[in-house]
């Protein structure tokens, strides 16, 4: 299999397992990574604040890999990350706004 039929083969759903409840937080806005234990929010707040992306639910590869590097984490999870924002936008962006607000 080639890496653009595997890049395709990836599902949504396949991203989405990829993150977790947040144990000591509830709501949608509150998940993490699972093998990396990073809040979705940060990574999106890192890609729209220090990344330049104007759309964190539509980034670049590059965008991905530079937030994937800023946080130590694989593309794929960045991918993960996006996917579940994505899905997810309106209480993540909720919150924020209440982080920027603070």
């Amino acid at each position: 299999m080639s890496q653009t039929q595997t890049i395709h083969a990836e599902t949504v759903d396949d991203l989405l397992a990829m993150v977790k409840p947040d144990q000591t937080r509830s709501g949608r806005a509150f998940v993490r990574l699972v093998d990396f234990e990073t809040p979705i929010w940060a990574i999106i707040l890192h890609m729209t604040t220090f990344g330049g992306v104007a759309d964190a639910a539509n980034p670049t590869a590059a965008e991905i890999a530079d937030a994937a590097d800023a946080y130590r984490i694989s593309e794929r999870a960045a991918r993960a990350a996006v996917a579940y924002y994505a899905a997810n936008r309106a209480p993540i962006d909720a919150w924020l706004l209440i982080l920027s607000d603070g």
